[in-house]
């Protein structure tokens, strides 16, 4: 397990947080000891010497041509300034005459934990990009609770802005293809998970901020992480423990914070509408704890008259399509995935 350093103090203040969530949410749920380690579950322990000790650890794997789907992927820098890089990946199979739809993703991990250039999500890529004809901007974006939940927003923010500046270049260097090959009209931005969350959140900066040479044709949160100020029936099915460990990650990660944040509960977002013209696809998971608050987001999004579509893969589980790529149903959501973008 991978330890990282926090002052205790940002510690004990998540824990008071998540002690008083607790409370109010259930007089009838022991809040955890105010004084005593905190594990989230499949992410990491927060200890209260001051230390945090990530669940998972990283599994890299270089860039390359990808010889079971032909897709070339290479490593570029996002911004210099933070050192946040991403995963370029480039269908070589697909038509030349063609422009192709652009993914901005973000992968799963609970804001926390993964990379982009992890095993899993690498595979996922190479199988999406070549089966979808799409070319990938897979962000390695920077992590909480080390990092602040705003920096990984940027983050994602800046590979948008890397976008539309690899879009301008008419240089000869290795990425002037990506202004002969994507398509402007079609740049997308999606992710599992806590990707889904920051998806949205980036989607939204971009239409309200209006970057130059920025157009953003929609936003693909799929089985995102978000939440509602009531716990909704999906969340109710849940055991206990893992309804504990949905709704009190995000008050640690993001001290001050609660559900009733639009940052992790969109139905709430006052400005939705100022997503148009871009359109939404909200893809989830029938088993998924998450699953109704992805709902309310739609629900919210068709109020708002924003173009959206609503996708549920019936009795599956949270990331299942990341842990069988190839079975039916994920066969299935990646095929409604890239008839979206196309």
């Amino acid at each position: 397990m991978a330890t990282i350093k926090l002052n205790p103090i940002t510690i004990i203040f998540g824990l008071i947080l998540i002690t008083i969530s607790a409370t109010i949410s259930s007089a009838a749920h022991s809040p955890p000891p105010l004084l005593k380690d905190v594990f989230f579950k499949f992410y990491f322990i927060a200890r209260i010497n001051g230390t945090i000790e990530k669940l998972l650890p990283p599994n890299h794997v270089p860039a390359s041509l990808d010889g079971a789907t032909n897709v070339q992927s290479t490593d570029v820098v996002i911004n210099h300034k933070t050192e946040v890089s991403a995963r370029l990946y480039r269908p070589m199979n697909a038509d030349s005459k063609s422009r192709l739809p652009l993914l901005v993703y973000f992968h799963a991990g609970g804001f926390s934990i993964s990379s982009a250039f992890d095993l899993s999500v690498h595979t996922y890529m190479n199988k999406l990009s070549s089966d979808g004809n799409i070319v990938i901007l897979s962000v390695d974006h920077r992590l909480t609770p080390e990092n602040p939940i705003t920096s990984v927003y940027r983050d994602g923010f800046d590979a948008m802005k890397w976008v539309a500046k690899a879009q301008r270049k008419s240089t000869n260097g290795d990425l002037a293809w990506v202004k002969e090959v994507v398509d402007s009209d079609k740049i997308f931005v999606g992710g599992h998970d806590s990707g889904g969350n920051i998806a949205h959140n980036v989607g939204l900066r971009v239409q309200k901020k209006n970057p130059k040479g920025v157009k953003l044709a929609g936003i693909i949160p799929i089985q995102g992480y978000f939440l509602t100020v009531d716990a909704l029936p999906s969340l109710l099915s849940q055991s206990e423990d893992m309804r504990n460990n949905i709704t009190l990650f995000w008050p640690f990660i993001v001290p001050g914070s609660s559900s009733s944040d639009p940052r992790v509960n969109p139905s709430l977002e006052l400005n939705l509408q100022v997503l148009k013209p871009a359109k939404v696809l909200v893809c989830v998971a029938g088993l998924d704890g998450l699953k109704d608050a992805s709902k309310a987001y739609y629900d919210a999004l068709q109020k708002s008259g924003v173009n959206s579509e609503y996708y549920e893969s019936v009795g599956k589980m949270h990331n299942f399509d990341y842990f069988a790529m190839d079975s039916t149903e994920a066969t299935a959501l990646q095929s409604k995935i890239i008839s979206f973008m196309h």
